[in-house]
């Protein structure tokens, strides 16, 4: 399994304040590398992750933002062959980092999980994954939310700004 997406903490000002390739450098720093607080990463579970919440919880705009979330920062070109080509990643500022814990604290994680197996199990099929979900990818699918919660409550209480990308 590779890793499919990656979230880091920066100063609340950085989002302002730093270009999206200076904020790309920050985000893919090895950790002993990095000048700011650890990274976290979940693997070939991001867009069942994003699924569970915002079917959970579809009239929820906090909903939206843990993945695939606030403002999308891009700094390349198009290229005509190619498309873009560049750094894209999504910014959360301070605010936005607040709401999305808020809302991770307030959810029943492990139950909208639990009650959405038979549509995570389509979904899986839907994205033509190798593997079948099952009681396994339940449990690692849910230790992902609890994670992504508290790192976003870490990341509040710091006054944080989060960013991330999706490794496709």
């Amino acid at each position: 399994m590779g890793i499919d997406y990656y979230w880091r903490q920066v100063p609340g000002d950085w989002v302002d304040s730093k270009s999206p390739r200076q904020l790309w450098d920050v985000l893919r720093q090895r950790e002993a590398d990095a000048p700011v607080p650890p990274a976290i990463s979940v693997q070939n579970s991001c867009s069942l992750m994003h699924y569970t919440l915002t079917t959970a919880a579809p009239s929820n705009p906090a909903a939206e933002l843990p993945l695939f979330g606030g403002t999308l920062l891009r700094e390349g070109e198009e290229h005509p062959e190619y498309g873009f080509v560049g750094v894209e990643l999504f910014a959360l500022v301070p605010d936005e980092v607040r709401t999305a814990a808020d809302f991770l604290g307030q959810a029943p994680l492990d139950r909208w999980v639990l009650d959405r197996q038979p549509l995570l199990r389509e979904r899986v099929r839907e994205l033509l994954f190798s593997a079948e979900f099952n009681e396994d990818w339940a449990e690692y699918l849910v230790d992902s939310l609890l994670e992504l919660r508290d790192y976003f409550q870490e990341a509040a209480q710091a006054g944080n700004a989060v960013i991330s990308y999706q490794d496709a």
